[in-house]
């Protein structure tokens, strides 16, 4: 419980903390977006808000982004939620960028154990480095991202089963998102 305090307090600050108008492009903006991730730092399907909070050196361009999500068999032997929170650094142009990002991911739920034949509640916290192609014009409008996202398992709570959530310490994944961009001017 302790994990999601801490990750809404940074997620709140971290969305707050930049209200200037960013110079990105030929426009200056402070916007954000709102779009939905198959895979990726998430591992499942998430609903994520992303904000652009900060620039550096001139050139990249920083964004928070918090997700919720989740992935899972359909038939409820596995469902676990997913709760994404990360940065991202991107910079191009004319709306195509190159894109480097850190995440972080609370995951939790029920995990089906074909060898033992039982339900097991699970928790654990991931960390999700990335690298991708982010599509969105200064302007705003659509927004797409497309990512390469390894999946390292940081830290699994609960019991000391030797059932654990995940049987690799890593795990690779392609992620796809697509959303749109809200830009305000000035």
């Amino acid at each position: 419980m302790k994990y999601l305090f801490f990750i809404s307090c940074l997620c709140h600050f971290a969305l707050d903390a930049n209200s200037q108008f960013l110079s990105i492009g030929n426009a200056t903006m402070n916007g954000h977006g709102v779009y939905g991730e198959v895979y990726g730092a998430s591992q499942g399907m998430t609903l994520n808000y992303d904000k652009v909070i900060c620039q550096l050196f001139n050139r990249w361009n920083g964004s928070m982004r918090v997700g919720f999500g989740t992935y899972g068999k359909a038939a409820g032997r596995v469902r676990f939620i997913s709760t994404p929170v990360g940065l991202n650094f991107f910079k191009g142009r004319h709306g195509h960028n190159k894109e480097f990002g850190v995440h972080v991911a609370y995951v939790q739920g029920r995990n089906y154990i074909k060898a033992a034949s039982f339900l097991r509640y699970s928790e654990g916290l991931y960390f999700t480095p990335s690298i991708g192609y982010r599509f969105q014009q200064d302007r705003g409008g659509l927004l797409i991202r497309v990512q390469y996202a390894p999946f390292v398992k940081l830290k699994e709570f609960g019991d000391d089963s030797p059932y654990k959530m995940w049987s690799r310490r890593l795990t690779h994944s392609l992620g796809a998102s697509i959303g749109y961009y809200f830009a305000r001017k000035r």
